[in-house]
C-alpha cells in the first residue's frame, strides 16, 4: 500500500497537478513506469482454500473405521451433538480430486512441507492416527514430518504465543465439559484467547468474535442458537482446523469393582467405588496431570485427578444436568446482572480451615486476578467468568456474583473442574511462583504423594461431608502406552484402565472377569494448523 500511493504520489507531481509544476499542453518524454508491488510469499495455511483442501484429503471414515473398530464418528462441527448450540455443518468429505484442485487454485500444487506435531498416550491411537494422516497428506503432495512429545512437554511447546510457536501443525482434542457451545467455541475461536489461553491456532475472525461475544451475555436460548449456528458456519468454512472425529470412549475395569463414574467429560471418578475384599484401587490413565493449580490446570487428566480431592460449587452429572456440591443453589438476581450463590454449611477443607463465602471470594478472585489478586495473573481457563466484575460475600453461606452483563452460561461454567475450591490457608502458604501440586480441597479423598513420570496417590477423608468412601486409597498410575495399560488390568496390576486401544476391544471382551465399558465422549480431535506462521 505505501508503495502504491507513492507512486500515485509522484505521477501527480511528474503531470503538475501538485505545485503548479507542469502546464496542461506540456509533453513528457519518458514514460513513467507505475510501480508493482511483487507478490508476497506466504506460508500455505494462510490461504483457506489449502486449509479446506487438507480437510478434504483426510478419510475420517476410515480412520474411524480401521484405527477406531467404528468407535466414535467423523467430526460434523467444531463441538459434538450432545452440546447446546451445535449444529451440523459437516463432515468434509473424503475427496483428493478437491484436495488437489484447492491446491492448484492456491498455487501450492506442486506441495509442501510442514512439521506435524503431536503427543503420545494422551489420546485414543494419537500415534496411529497421525501417521494415518502423514500418509494421507502425501497422497496429495504434502509431506508431514512427525513430532512427538509426552503431554506435560507437549503442552508446553503448543500452547505458546505466536512469536515462540515451532509448530505449523498440531493434534489436539477439546471437550466441551460444561455442555453449552460457549466452553466449546469462545475458547477455541475468539481472538482474546491465544496463549496462554486455547486458541493455538492463533485464529481471528471479527464476525466470530462478535456473534460469541453476543451469545455469551443472551439470556434468550433460541437467539444463542442461532448465534451459535452463524459462528460454526463462518468456522467450518475457514477451515482453521482439519475437523478429524468425535472421540469415542472405552475403559475396562476388572471383576469385583463396583460403582466407578465412567463420565462423558472423559474422566472416571472413584467415591462411590468399592473393590470386593480390597481397599486400595489402582486406575491407569495415559497421560499425567500437567498441573494441579486452578490458575494453570489445562487438561481431562488433570480434572480427572483434581475433582476427587477438590470440589467445585455446581456439578454437572453425567446425564448432563446441574446438580448441587458445595453451593446448593444459585439464582439470578430479577435484572440478571448478579447471581446468588447459597452454600454448603458444615464443609472444611483436608486441613480443617471452615469453607465459606470467604473461601469462595478467595478462589474466585485469585482465579479472576480480581479483588487482592487485582494485577495478577489470572487463570488460563479465566474466560469462564468473563463476565463477573466482582465477588461479594453476602453472609458466612451466601455469595453474590456480580456481572458486566448478562451471562448465560455462568452456571454450567461453575460447574467447571477448573473452578474448584482449595483451601485459601494453602494457597496463601504457596511461596512465590510455586504451584499447587497438593491439592487442599473438600473433596472425598486427601492428597498423599505425587511421584512424577510414575503415580499419584490420595486416602479417604474421614471427615468428607457427604458419604464417607468405602476405598482406603485411589492411585492414578501414569502409563502412556496403552499396550502396557492393558496388561496391567489382565495381570490384576490395575483394577480399571481408561482408553482400551480398539484393537484390544474384543479380546477383552471375550475375557472373563473383565468388563468393556463404552461411553459417548465430549470431545472433539482435531489437527489445528498454526494461522500466524512466523
Amino acid at each position: 500500500m505505501k508503495k502504491l500511493l507513492f507512486g500515485f504520489f509522484v505521477l501527480l507531481l511528474m503531470t503538475g497537478l501538485l505545485f503548479g509544476g507542469c502546464a496542461p499542453d506540456e509533453v513528457i518524454d519518458e514514460p513513467i513506469d507505475d510501480p508493482v508491488d511483487e507478490p508476497e510469499v506466504t506460508h500455505p495455511f494462510e490461504d483457506v482454500r489449502v486449509r479446506q483442501a487438507l480437510n478434504y484429503a483426510i478419510d475420517k471414515e476410515a480412520i474411524i473405521e480401521t484405527i477406531f473398530e467404528g468407535v466414535g464418528s467423523p467430526s460434523s462441527a467444531p463441538v459434538v451433538p450432545a452440546v447446546f448450540g451445535y449444529t451440523q455443518v459437516g463432515p468434509y468429505e473424503y475427496d483428493p480430486d478437491r484436495a488437489r484442485e484447492l491446491l492448484d487454485e492456491a498455487g501450492w500444487g506442486d506441495g509442501f512441507e510442514i512439521e506435524l506435531f503431536h503427543p503420545t498416550g494422551r489420546y485414543p491411537q494419537d500415534d496411529v492416527v497421525t501417521e494415518a494422516v502423514q500418509a494421507m497428506l502425501a497422497e496429495v503432495g504434502i509431506t508431514a514430518s512427525l513430532t512427538t512429545y509426552d503431554w506435560g512437554t507437549y503442552l508446553d511447546t503448543v500452547i505458546v504465543p505466536p512469536e515462540d510457536a515451532e509448530h505449523e501443525a498440531y493434534m489436539l482434542g477439546w471437550g466441551t465439559v460444561t455442555l453449552d457451545a460457549d466452553y466449546g467455541l469462545y475458547a477455541l475461536f475468539h481472538s482474546s484467547q491465544w496463549p496462554p489461553a486455547n486458541n493455538v491456532s492463533y485464529y481471528a475472525n471479527d464476525e466470530v468474535d462478535a456473534l460469541l461475544d453476543e451469545a455469551r451475555v443472551t439470556p434468550d436460548i433460541a437467539v444463542r442458537e442461532d448465534l451459535y449456528d452463524q459462528a460454526i458456519s463462518i468456522i467450518w468454512e475457514d477451515a482453521p482446523w482439519i475437523f478429524l472425529h468425535n472421540e469415542g470412549q472405552v475403559n475396562a475395569v476388572r471383576e469385583g469393582v463396583e460403582g466407578l463414574i465412567h463420565h462423558p467429560l472423559e474422566n472416571i471418578l472413584a467415591w462411590d467405588a468399592s473393590i470386593e475384599g480390597e481397599q486400595d484401587l489402582i486406575i491407569a490413565i495415559g497421560a499425567e496431570p500437567e498441573n494441579l493449580d486452578p490458575l494453570k490446570i489445562m487438561s481431562a487428566p488433570a480434572a480427572t485427578v483434581s475433582e476427587h480431592m477438590a470440589q467445585t460449587l455446581i456439578y454437572l452429572a453425567e446425564d448432563g444436568t446441574l446438580e448441587p456440591n458445595l453451593a446448593l443453589d444459585w439464582e439470578p438476581t430479577e435484572d440478571g446482572l448478579a447471581w446468588d450463590l447459597t452454600l454448603r454449611e458444615g464443609v472444611t477443607f483436608h486441613d480443617g480451615e471452615p469453607f465459606n463465602a470467604e473461601a469462595v471470594k478467595y478462589n474466585l478472585d485469585r482465579f479472576m486476578a480480581k479483588g487482592e489478586f487485582e494485577g495478577e495473573t489470572a487463570a488460563v481457563f479465566a474466560f469462564l467468568l468473563g463476565e463477573v466484575n466482582e465477588v461479594e460475600v453476602i453472609d458466612e453461606y451466601t455469595v453474590r456474583l456480580h456481572l458486566d452483563q448478562v451471562f448465560a452460561p455462568i452456571a454450567s461454567h461453575l460447574s467447571h473442574s477448573f473452578i474448584a475450591m482449595h483451601s485459601p490457608a494453602s494457597l496463601e502458604a504457596l511461596a512465590d511462583d510455586v504451584d499447587v501440586d497438593a491439592p487442599v480441597g473438600t473433596g472425598p479423598f486427601k492428597f498423599v504423594s505425587w511421584d512424577r513420570g510414575e503415580q499419584l496417590v490420595m486416602e479417604r477423608n474421614e471427615d468428607y461431608w457427604g458419604d464417607v468412601p468405602e476405598l482406603e486409597t485411589v492411585t492414578f498410575r501414569f502409563v502412556p502406552e496403552a499396550s502396557s495399560r492393558v496388561i496391567m488390568l489382565e495381570t490384576g496390576e490395575a483394577h480399571a484402565i481408561m482408553a482400551v486401544p480398539p484393537t484390544e476391544i474384543e479380546r477383552l471382551e471375550a475375557q472373563a472377569g473383565i468388563d468393556v465399558i463404552f461411553e459417548d465422549s465430549v470431545r472433539v480431535i482435531y489437527i489445528g494448523f498454526n494461522l500466524q506462521p512466523q
